[in-house]
């Protein structure tokens, strides 16, 4: 059986920096607002499939301590709209900047062979990306490992399960083949 909702999953940006957890999005229904608020910056996405095209691994820069989660997931046309919550106002954030990854659950219907339009948007940031399709891909099952590149030159998401209080850290990546 497949989570969706609020599952708890970590999933890590490695590349020239590494980033924190991220819950997985909403069930895909709805729709999400792309009206940037008047304090939200334009920023760069980037994103990655995972677990053979179920999940989307959503890119952006900002605090490594303070991951926004997806709310509302939808197909808007022929895009998906993400809305990204930003952590509770009290949370303690630190001052770097680093790629993290919002973990999406895929709304049913969506073909990872083909290209897919992305835009998001939350209280802070918005913009826009294109997923480039991958033929191939294979469920890996549930609860397991996943990783998938972005359009980064370098940087891939990681996706593991467990505790969000024990998270694993990379301690190092090494390129062993194709």
């Amino acid at each position: 059986m497949r989570r969706t909702g609020t599952t708890g999953g970590l999933i890590l940006i490695t590349g020239a920096l590494l980033a924190g957890c991220a819950t997985a999005g909403g069930s895909g229904s709805g729709s999400a607002s792309l009206t940037a608020s008047s304090t939200a910056a334009q920023t760069d996405l980037d994103a990655a499939w995972l677990d053979g095209g179920r999940m989307i691994g959503l890119v952006t820069a900002g605090s490594s301590t303070c991951v926004p989660t997806a709310g509302d997931v939808a197909m808007t046309g022929s895009q998906l709209t993400v809305t990204l919550v930003e952590p509770d106002a009290s949370t303690p954030c630190t001052l770097d900047l680093v790629p993290r990854a919002t973990l999406i659950t895929v709304p049913a219907g969506i073909d990872p062979t083909k290209d897919l339009e992305i835009s998001a948007s939350g209280p802070t940031s918005y913009g826009d990306t294109v997923l480039k399709g991958v033929t191939g891909l294979t469920t890996v099952g549930d609860y397991l490992p996943s990783a998938g590149w972005t359009g980064l030159n370098g940087t891939f998401a990681i996706v593991t399960w467990g505790s969000s209080s024990c998270k694993p850290v990379v301690e190092d990546a090494a390129v062993t083949g194709a």
